[in-house]
C-alpha cells in the first residue's frame, strides 16, 4: 500500500511541477510559480535551478515580503554564500513586517554565518520567543553562545 502511495504522490508532484512550468511558459502567476519551483528545487537539493527560481520569483514579487525571505535563505546557505546580499535583502523584508519570526530567524541565521554573535542572538532569542523553531534556529543560537563562552546557555538550548 505505502509504495502506491509513493507512486500517487510522486505523480501529484510532477503533475504539480508541470503546472508551474506551464504558468511560467504561459505568462500566468509567474512570480508564485517561480518562488514554488525554487523552493522546491532547494530542497532537492538543486542549486542551479533553485537560484534560476528564486531570482525570477524575486524580479516579480519584489514586494512580497516571503519571497523576499525564502531568497535570502538559498542566498545565505548556498555555496558560496553571499552573505552581504542575503542581509540587505532580509532587512528589506523585515522592514516592511517587522517582527516576523521567520525573517528574525533567517536575519539570525545569516548573523551568525557573519560571526555578529550578539545580532545573531538577539534575533534568534526574538524569534524563538514567538514562533515554534526550527532545530536550525537552536544550533545557530548553540554555535553564537558557544562563539561568545557561555556553554551553560549552550548546552540549555541543544539539551
Amino acid at each position: 500500500h505505502h509504495v502506491r502511495q509513493g507512486r500517487e504522490d510522486q505523480r501529484a508532484a510532477t503533475a504539480a511541477r508541470e503546472f508551474l512550468l506551464s504558468n511560467v511558459a504561459h505568462g500566468r502567476a509567474i512570480g508564485l510559480s517561480h518562488l514554488l519551483l525554487g523552493t522546491s528545487a532547494y530542497e532537492a537539493q538543486d542549486s542551479t535551478a533553485a537560484a534560476y527560481h528564486l531570482e525570477r520569483a524575486f524580479e516579480s514579487l519584489r514586494n512580497a515580503p516571503i519571497v523576499v525571505n525564502n531568497l535570502a535563505w538559498f542566498l545565505a546557505f548556498r555555496e558560496p554564500p553571499e552573505l552581504d546580499r542575503a542581509l540587505q535583502l532580509i532587512n528589506e523584508a523585515l522592514s516592511r513586517q517587522p517582527g516576523d519570526p521567520r525573517f528574525l530567524d533567517t536575519r539570525g541565521q545569516i548573523f551568525t554565518k557573519l560571526k555578529r554573535w550578539d545580532d545573531a542572538i538577539a534575533d534568534l532569542e526574538r524569534a524563538l520567543a514567538v514562533d515554534e523553531p526550527a532545530r536550525e534556529t537552536h544550533l545557530a543560537l548553540a554555535e553564537c553562545y558557544e562563539a561568545k563562552g557561555l556553554a551553560d546557555l549552550r548546552d540549555a538550548t541543544v539539551s
